[in-house]
């Protein structure tokens, strides 16, 4: 999937916050459905607005049913290595990780 900043003539319109939070809105919606707990969300910064979830069981259905990405392994300093996955729901990325 493509992070990539969406700018159009160096910044993001009105327009494109507009749909980006009725986006998160509805992925939001569809989330709580399934029992998913948002961590945070933010429009604005990446291609489509996007939701971070904590890890829980369900993150394995997403992987399974939403063809979930591999987004590489994550080592930060004083903490076990994870690794990255991210899908789509509702026109929103939806991003988690798991200890490896």
């Amino acid at each position: 999937m493509n992070n990539k900043h969406r700018y159009h003539n160096g910044h993001i319109t009105p327009a494109d916050l507009v749909n980006g939070a009725a986006a998160l809105q509805r992925a939001l919606a569809w989330l709580d459905q399934h029992d998913f707990k948002p961590l945070m969300a933010d429009v604005g910064l990446y291609a489509k607005p996007s939701i971070t979830l904590v890890r829980s069981r369900h993150c394995e259905w997403l992987k399974a049913r939403r063809g979930a990405e591999d987004l590489g392994v994550q080592q930060l300093e004083g903490f076990r290595a994870r690794r990255r996955w991210q899908c789509v729901v509702e026109g929103c990325f939806v991003e988690w990780t798991e200890e490896i």
